[in-house]
């Protein structure tokens, strides 16, 4: 998935809604597929647009995507202008969700889901499960950093993080990968 979005990024295409419902896997070959790009943020010098396309997009400024997978530059600009990285704090997520079941952040509403992504620490999925070895867990909170320079700088670089963190055995009371950790 994590080099997917670095192909999309290449691109000039910024998803801004990396979540679990747009994850597939493709029946037979187990592929990965990226689904629903209806949020797209483009590059303009690198991605032209028709006239009838242009009618179809999202607004500029328009908060759009879900939120607990939504980076707090997705929230407000006083974080930054989303961008490839912005994807990566939605990876960090999703590595999160997978880790322990449970989405980084919630709430009764989406109005206090977005004021914990863009108020609350990062969670920690060990607080959750913790037989979740250190690097993975480490890795996740680095993508889910508020401050964009902070994250991995690519979705190439979180893909090599975790293949590196995934390598590193497990360690705990019975050093077995967790339920629901990521395997290959």
């Amino acid at each position: 998935l994590a080099e997917t979005l670095h192909y999309c990024h290449e691109q000039g295409i910024v998803h801004r809604d990396v979540k679990p419902q747009n994850v597939m896997l493709e029946e037979g070959t187990g592929r990965v597929l990226l689904v629903d790009f209806g949020l797209i943020k483009r590059d303009r010098l690198r991605l032209a647009w028709s006239t009838q396309d242009r009618q179809s997009l999202t607004e500029e400024g328009t908060t759009l995507g879900t939120p607990a997978f939504m980076p707090p530059e997705q929230v407000s600009s006083e974080f930054g202008q989303v961008d490839p990285r912005s994807d990566v704090y939605a990876l960090g997520a999703l590595l999160y969700f997978l880790l322990t079941g449970e989405r980084p952040f919630g709430g009764p509403t989406p109005l206090h889901v977005i004021y914990q992504v863009v108020e609350a620490e990062r969670p920690d999925p060990r607080a959750l499960n913790p037989t979740v070895p250190a690097a993975l867990a480490a890795l996740c909170m680095k993508s889910m950093s508020k401050d964009m320079a902070d994250r991995p700088e690519s979705a190439q670089a979180f893909a090599k993080e975790l293949r590196e963190a995934e390598s590193e055995p497990a360690r705990g009371p019975d050093s077995s990968r967790a339920p629901g950790a990521l395997r290959r």
